[in-house]
């Protein structure tokens, strides 16, 4: 069997259990699956309009559940109970019965005392979203609080073990090894390597004058190093220290003792003590947390099947609800016998094929649907076999992306681990790069895009942790650069080596995941297609982004080049610093109004990631000789947080249009650039790609490079980091690092000021 459940509802026949058995008798002649009715009581019902308000707010709630209760499950097992696997599957259960949570799901049964089902459900989801919030910020409070205690006493405990050359050696020597009480006379400890004890014992006395003759001990020994002990004249120390380093010998700061050795014990006690007592704590409120986290998971999805099944079915209320869990291998078949049952519900009567609506080349339609009300309910979280194995089988974090739509789509996932080819290398990855193309991948408005699922992400920044067979150029430990048409987002990517660049030392991390995708992009566009040249005007759209401050930094490399820039009002001031000659408010003014009242004949260059309207407005913009260069199309992304079909069209059908020969009597050159289809054939583009890197590079540790970083956000805040690029807030470039890189778990976003 899979670790993926289907939750469906469809129109109830006389009762909603003849529905279930129609699916029983249908399922279990080839056993595609095993199915359980999913029992939900009488709701109340309320206006259309805030069915469908709570329908959008409802996924969100059962994501972010959903999130709560991974989060928890692996702090419990590998956190506290250290990968036990057993001991996890004694502490996972629900409800006060303290039922499995696999059977809980199979014989859910609404909690009515929790959740009364005369509160609207509006109240109900917010008692739900309530109780989780408070159950989310607990676990962080504990867990920093178990954390800090733990990491004391692992300090503590890792002074007691190690080299001799660095550990504590409180719990080594002893009282009779030293000196004490002499005005004159003191005992030290010196580490010498094995390899040279008898150099020691033939030096020692002579390393300098005052040393006593024949007071050498040895202590203990290791496997690199012997611990001795020498007493000297306390005002020859310097001189003996000195001489020692150049012998290859170390001599230990120490001082006996006796209070302070009993107090460090005493605070190793205090601590392992309440390590304990918070631990046996954190289990019993764990466990019982987890109860409460899944239950709320799973009444979540109950009100989702209810709301969705009256807005598709309609009114009254009458449908049949159920789990099927499908076996591994016959999903598709199970697909298909579902899509026979109940075909006649799709009224459209076309397939899914026939309901897409694509503009080539901006983005195609990948969404699910299926005639009957669907939910996946994935509870591989819950495997333990599957867990335990990721101890010993290295796997990586990444951002996968579901499918098309709503924030909901980008989802946290484990990945088996991948060597690398002959020719590929493993980069660890300190920061990847957040682009406006990203947002509309999300949206399913740009192409090309792989099939869904897939990791998103052009480029990152990173350590390399592995190489190929056949690689040279890079070792483990080189610091790189790397970009490919997708798969960055993640903690360990596999590339081919070609796809990596060494970062300048000057570089840091977070530039480096901020710099080839808005660089490349801006230099190409700039000088390959725009021809840039002293004495230009060029005109830049969305100036205060990641490509538009690359490209206000690299029109200052030539001579006198005038730069007009469309941004906010507030971001004017960082823009104008940067090098923007003519800032223009876009909500305020009219850009074209603007520039022909400081250049009537218009500007050489525009650069357009806007599309739709504004490429008619650019063209006519252009001096005699001009360029426009288009490489995005941001006014299909809608404001909101799904794509609209109606906004698509309409930037699609206002796109600039023409001929060859309307082209040849306007002396004007129109272009258009595309990086992600230029990533798509890197075998093809990577010379390109290099060239314009070694220059940037030059440039960069000339100074006249400096990517704006806006924002970090961890992995696990995807969303947020995506919504504050949707609202047009950020200035600069918006970075994501993993969250297995993160200081702390409240790290916060650090924005520029």
């Amino acid at each position: 069997m899979s670790d993926e459940y289907w939750i469906i509802s469809v129109p109830g026949r006389s009762t909603p259990q003849q529905s279930f058995e129609e699916v029983c008798r249908a399922t279990e002649r080839d056993q595609l699956s095993t199915n359980f009715f999913f029992n939900i009581p009488d709701l109340k019902v309320g206006t259309l309009d805030s069915l469908v308000a709570l329908s959008d707010d409802l996924a969100k709630l059962d994501n972010y559940i959903e999130g709560v209760t991974k989060k928890l499950i692996q702090y419990f097992f590998h956190d506290v109970l250290d990968d036990d696997r057993n001991r996890l599957a004694e502490n996972l259960s629900v409800g006060p019965q303290g039922v499995d949570p696999i059977r809980y799901v199979a014989e859910f049964q609404w909690d009515h005392a929790k959740y009364p089902t005369k509160q609207p459900l509006k109240n109900l989801s917010e008692i739900i979203s309530k109780a989780s919030t408070h159950i989310e910020n607990e676990l962080k409070l504990r867990s920093q609080t178990y954390n800090n205690v733990k990491q004391n006493l692992d300090a503590l405990e890792k002074k007691q073990s190690g080299s001799l050359l660095t550990r504590n050696l409180n719990d080594v020597v002893k009282k009779e090894h030293f000196v004490l009480g002499s005005e004159y006379l003191k005992t030290v400890l010196v580490c010498v390597p094995k390899a040279l004890i008898n150099e020691w014992y033939a030096k020692y006395e002579t390393l300098c004058a005052m040393i006593v003759p024949r007071t050498t001990e040895l202590v203990t020994q290791d496997q690199d190093y012997a611990l001795f002990t020498v007493t000297l004249f306390q005002k020859t120390e310097d001189t003996f220290r000195h001489r020692c380093r150049e012998n290859k010998f170390t001599v230990r700061d120490f001082t006996f003792d006796e209070k302070a050795m009993a107090a460090e014990r005493e605070k190793t006690r205090e601590l392992e003590v309440e390590r304990q007592k918070i631990y046996a704590n954190l289990v019993r409120w764990l466990k019982i947390n987890f109860g409460e986290v899944f239950s709320a998971l799973i009444h979540v999805k109950a009100l989702r099947i209810f709301v969705e099944s009256v807005l598709r079915f309609g009114l009254p209320v009458n449908f049949g609800a159920m789990i099927i869990h499908p076996n591994r291998k016959t999903t598709k078949r199970l697909r298909d016998v579902l899509d026979r049952l109940f075909g006649y519900l799709d009224q459209s009567n076309r397939s899914k094929e026939d309901d897409s609506f694509e503009i080539p080349g901006v983005f195609s339609s990948q969404q699910e649907y299926y005639p009957y009300v669907y939910l996946k309910l994935d509870l591989e979280y819950l495997d333990m076999t599957n867990m335990a194995s990721s101890v010993t089988t290295r796997s990586v974090s990444s951002i996968e992306l579901v499918g098309a739509g709503g924030y909901d789509k980008l989802q946290i996932k484990q990945f088996p681990y991948q060597e690398p080819a002959a020719d590929e290398v493993v980069i660890r990855i300190k920061f990847s790069g957040l682009n406006f193309a990203d947002l509309m991948r999300r949206q399913g408005l740009y192409s090309p895009a792989p099939k869904y699922p897939y990791v998103p992400g052009f480029e990152a920044s990173g350590v390399i942790e592995a190489v190929g067979s056949n690689v040279s150029q890079f070792a483990p430990g080189d610091r790189v650069v790397a970009f490919a048409g997708n798969g960055m987002w993640s903690d360990l990517v596999t590339v081919p080596s070609f796809q990596c660049f060494k970062m300048p030392d000057e570089m840091s991390f977070e530039q480096g995941a901020a710099f080839l995708v808005n660089y490349i992009t801006a230099y190409q566009i700039l000088f390959e297609l725009g021809g840039l040249r002293p004495n230009k005007s060029v005109l830049i759209h969305m100036a205060a982004g990641g490509v538009g401050i690359a490209a206000i930094q690299l029109c200052k490399t030539v001579e006198n080049v005038t730069v007009f820039g469309t941004a906010s009002a507030s971001k004017h001031n960082i823009i104008k610093d940067m090098g923007c000659t003519y800032p223009i408010d876009y909500h305020t003014q009219d850009y074209v109004t603007e520039i022909r009242k400081i250049s009537p004949n218009g500007v050489d260059i525009i650069m357009d990631p806007l599309n739709g309207e504004d490429s008619v407005r650019g063209y006519d913009l252009l001096k005699p000789l001009g360029r426009i260069i288009y490489f995005g199309a941001a006014n299909v992304a809608a404001s909101g947080e799904n794509r609209s079909l109606l906004t698509a069209f309409k930037t699609w059908y206002k796109c600039f249009s023409t001929n060859s020969l309307s082209i040849l009597s306007s002396n004007k050159s129109i272009a258009g650039y595309h990086l992600g289809y230029l990533l798509k054939d890197l075998e093809v583009t990577k010379d390109l790609a290099a060239t314009a890197i070694q220059e940037l590079f030059r440039l960069f540790g000339e100074g006249a490079l400096k990517p704006q970083i806006d924002s970090v956000y961890p992995y696990s805040r995807i969303r947020e980091a995506m919504q504050r690029m949707h609202n047009r807030q950020n200035v600069g470039k918006v970075i994501l690092q993993p969250d297995s890189e993160q200081k702390t778990d409240t790290t916060e976003e650090k924005q520029s000021e």
